[in-house]
């Protein structure tokens, strides 16, 4: 006998199960919210964690008005400004600082940093960088170990030591590290090594005689560096180089000017007095305008130049275009074109 919409017994049923829901939600929204407050309290803990390792390095960070929420998909920790503060009394200072972890994924971290940033450099000498944004974001492992950093600047200036004129300018910066992978995509190449790539985009500098929107792009496999422990960076370079000799290998240079192409591919270390080696090749498009690009014209020397370039450097083609291979060795600071001796690099100081 079925049982009628006035059926009190029916309507019991359906009271039941209204409530067993009710419950149900309760109980769902409390193992999530304990859940969140579990991870939470970790995630904070591996900050502290961090921070602590860092300061035991020589690095000082310092967080104005530190607060943590997000709750309930996500982990926030904002700062109303950071100061990051170096052993060898170089330092980088910020507005106001957010990082977001999905509470899916906290080993992935985004952080959005307001600017302007100033800092000092590590001879001393007072930077300020006049950008509104620097955008970041962060992967690692179970391990802790990085698996890839990517850091964003929106346009910047750069202005040294209070100048009025900037140093460099550019529509954008970026920075990308990551472990290197072997042609195959899959096996690291090697343990400690890291891949870094810094790339500038429509820059100008009073430093380049008559250039503008300058794209620019540097990568390599720098030897080791994960594992260097140092509590300056002036120290950390100086690890670097006596574990690994300085060794970047491959290294490769990309310069866009126009319709001129610059490339400059090989690889390079420094010895423990700073002196550079190199071993490669720069392709170019136009050499005039290459020296050009440095002050050298053709009143200026730059035609005897441009021919003796030309009698060492074999012809190619670079982007579709006519290029010239030029061989160039660096020896501690001694630079070769073919067997020509063209210049000198002073040491690197650290």
């Amino acid at each position: 006998m079925q049982t009628s919409a006035a059926d009190p017994q029916g309507s019991t049923k359906f009271g039941r199960k209204i409530r067993l829901l009710a419950l149900l939600m309760v109980v769902l929204a409390l193992a999530v919210t304990g859940a969140w407050f579990t991870a939470a309290h970790f995630y904070r803990g591996a900050l502290d964690s961090a921070r602590e390792a860092l300061t035991a390095q020589g690095v000082e960070v310092v967080c104005e008005n530190e607060s943590f929420g997000g709750f309930p998909a996500r982990f926030e920790a904002r700062c109303a400004s950071l100061r990051l503060s170096f052993a060898d009394g170089s330092f980088i200072s910020g507005g106001e600082l957010q990082t977001v972890a999905p509470a899916w994924n906290p080993l992935f971290t985004i952080t959005e940093w307001t600017g302007p940033f100033a800092g000092r450099t590590l001879d001393g000498t007072p930077v300020e960088v006049q950008s509104d944004l620097l955008r970041s974001s962060v992967r690692v492992n179970t391990q802790a170990r990085l698996q890839r950093l990517s850091v964003v600047l929106d346009p910047f200036a750069v202005r040294l030591d209070g100048a009025s004129t900037p140093i460099l300018t550019a529509e954008q910066g970026e920075l990308h590290m990551r472990p290197p992978v072997a042609e195959d995509g899959e096996a690291p190449q090697g343990q400690d090594d890291l891949e870094i790539a810094f790339v500038t985009l429509g820059a100008t500098s009073p430093l380049l005689a008559e250039v503008d929107d300058v794209n620019f792009s540097t990568s390599g496999v720098v030897e080791g560096l994960a594992s260097v422990q140092a509590r300056s960076l002036r120290e950390a370079f100086a690890v670097w180089i006596s574990q690994t000799t300085g060794r970047i290998d491959p290294v490769n240079t990309r310069l866009q000017v126009g319709e001129h192409a610059i490339h400059l591919d090989g690889a390079t270390s420094v010895n423990p007095e700073g002196l550079l080696s190199f071993d490669g090749a720069l392709v170019t498009t136009d050499v005039a305008t290459m020296l050009n690009m440095v002050g050298i014209d053709q009143d200026g020397g730059g035609a005897f130049i441009i021919a003796g370039i030309s009698l060492i450097g074999q012809t190619t083609t670079l982007n579709g275009a006519p290029a010239l291979s030029i061989p160039i060795q660096v020896n501690e600071g001694v630079v070769m074109a073919g067997p020509l001796e063209v210049g000198l690099i002073p040491p690197i100081r650290f």
